[in-house]
């Protein structure tokens, strides 16, 4: 028996049949997700109905946006516009479109697109299959394979486009204007993440092509860019009256989240030390019960013994391969790109006043881990991972899905 075989595709199978089961309703509080988060189901009813405020009480009021008396989005409302045709068909059945079923979908494409890229780099099938699995299973992204709610969705689709503008990249084909595109529609979910067009910008003028082809493909590239920010403006003044405006300044039900808002700014330096903490320092809370002994009290852990705490653990916690990154060889250009990119979307999210509340941990770091994923496939190249990189992949899913529990399952 061809063991690299039997492990990777019991694995890939055992979380895919999870990832689906989930997303489906079945793994998460179904009160959780029909009144909570299914924000961008109820917006896309809206937008058939020629609305951009919500026109049904959306299930929660946490990160409602109150303006005019009535009740907004404040987030990118790409995802509500992919799941217009799924609310649409739903209505004539009467029944509800949940956002899991996107979500199943588009999981699944960035499984297969991972492996699609670690090919390209001229990693070996198998091999391949493995880093995939990484990226979705043992990385910061499985708690959005396994959780379909709007804030996670977000994520899933920044993601996923992030992926389909560096497969066309890395293919012979380069398409700038699709590029583009798909770059555009990252910036009509999570602006930060859309900071990503830095590495397309920086390749093209680092090229060897003359600066009129340089003009023409960086024309190519950003027409999407233009016009989906036009949009985007449009539909801020529709919403609030200002081209400006996007409803990230008039959110916030939550009394700290309002707070460190108001204090510390949508964008700050100061906000720097705080993000740095929670990005890449935050670890596991003990999960401990006070015990009489014959010397007085103490205390012992308990199961499951550690626990994740509100906003959630570090990058490196959850995914620990990804170190792996600063062994790329800076010497080629695509690094020093990657690099760079990813220097300019973490700037923005250190300073952002906000690192996330209920997460397993660190989920904006999502915005650059397409990045962070060709940087890794760059350390290994046509090297076959080793054992111990395999079993690391394998313990950090484990460990990922452990904590993943102790926040949505109801355990520590």
């Amino acid at each position: 028996m061809d063991w690299n075989k039997f492990i990777i595709g019991w694995l890939t199978g055992t979380f895919l049949v999870t990832v689906v089961a989930v997303d489906l309703g079945l793994g998460i509080p179904r009160g959780y997700l029909i009144n909570v988060g299914q924000q961008y189901s109820f917006l896309a009813g809206a937008f058939l109905r020629g609305s951009p405020a919500f026109l049904d009480f959306p299930g929660s009021f946490v990160d409602i946006v109150y303006f005019g008396g009535r009740m907004y989005w404040h987030m990118g409302p790409l995802p509500a516009m992919l799941l217009v045709p799924g609310v649409w068909l739903f209505s004539f059945f009467g029944t509800f479109f949940f956002q899991g079923f996107l979500a199943a979908f588009l999981n699944a494409l960035v499984w297969v697109m991972g492996y699609l890229l670690a090919r390209i780099a001229g990693i070996r099938k198998y091999d391949s299959w493995w880093l995939a699995f990484a990226f979705c299973f043992a990385s910061v992204y499985q708690q959005v394979m396994l959780n379909p709610s709007t804030w996670y969705l977000a994520h899933g689709v920044t993601v996923f486009f992030g992926l389909a503008a560096l497969l066309e990249f890395f293919s012979p084909t380069r398409r700038w204007w699709w590029m583009g595109m798909a770059m555009s529609l990252v910036f009509a979910t999570r602006a930060t993440a859309g900071l990503g067009l830095v590495f397309f910008l920086v390749a093209i003028w680092g090229g060897s092509y003359k600066w009129r082809v340089k003009v023409r493909q960086t024309i190519e590239f950003l027409a999407p860019m233009v016009i989906v920010m036009v949009v985007l403006a449009g539909y801020n003044q529709v919403r609030f009256g200002s081209f400006e405006e996007t409803g990230y300044t008039m959110t916030g039900n939550l009394t700290q989240q309002k707070y460190e808002l108001k204090t510390y700014g949508l964008f700050k330096l100061e906000n720097i030390p705080t993000n740095f903490y929670y990005y890449f320092i935050n670890t596991v809370e003990p999960v401990r019960q006070e015990m009489k002994t014959a010397f007085g009290r103490t205390h012992v852990l308990r199961y499951p013994y550690v626990k994740v705490k509100n906003p959630g653990v570090s990058f490196f916690v959850l995914s620990p391969v990804f170190a792996l990154i600063f062994l790329a060889d800076r010497r080629k250009k695509v690094v020093r790109y990657g690099w760079l990119v990813m220097s300019c979307i973490m700037f923005a999210l250190m300073t952002y006043y906000w690192h996330g509340w209920v997460q397993v941990g660190a989920r904006y770091m999502l915005d650059l881990m397409p990045f962070a994923y060709i940087l890794l496939l760059y350390v290994f190249g046509e090297r076959k991972l080793t054992r111990g990189v395999k079993l690391l992949i394998v313990l950090s899913s484990v460990w990922d899905l452990a904590l993943y529990m102790t926040v949505w399952g109801g355990r520590g």
